[in-house]
């Protein structure tokens, strides 16, 4: 599946994932061994927000190339984000292959 925006939203917290100029959109992408990745692709963009406007201090993004993540705020270091802000907004350089996020 694949798609040229979409969100995801568990409670509180959105993640919105946009083609922007990427070759491909967002992709669900089934691995063989049952599993799921969210994948995004170079120069698409990936925005988590709250709902409610209430700061967010620590997103952690497991998979595989997170280093092809830029935020606007804060810091990444080893895909763990760290800040303080209602809406971090990433720049993707590369394939990503994400299996978990969790936003605190």
């Amino acid at each position: 599946v694949e798609f040229e925006s979409v969100t995801f939203t568990n409670g509180n917290i959105s993640i919105k994932l946009e083609k922007g100029s990427a070759s491909y959109g967002a992709r669900i992408w089934t691995k063989t061994d049952g599993t799921y990745e969210l994948r995004a692709y170079n120069g698409s963009t990936m925005v988590i927000s709250s709902a409610d406007g209430s700061d967010i201090s620590s997103i952690v993004l497991e998979g595989k190339k997170i280093t092809t993540l830029s935020p606007d705020s804060g810091k990444l270091d080893a895909g763990t984000w760290s800040g303080s802000a209602s809406s971090v907004t990433f720049s993707v350089s590369g394939t990503l292959n994400m299996t978990t996020i969790t936003v605190k």
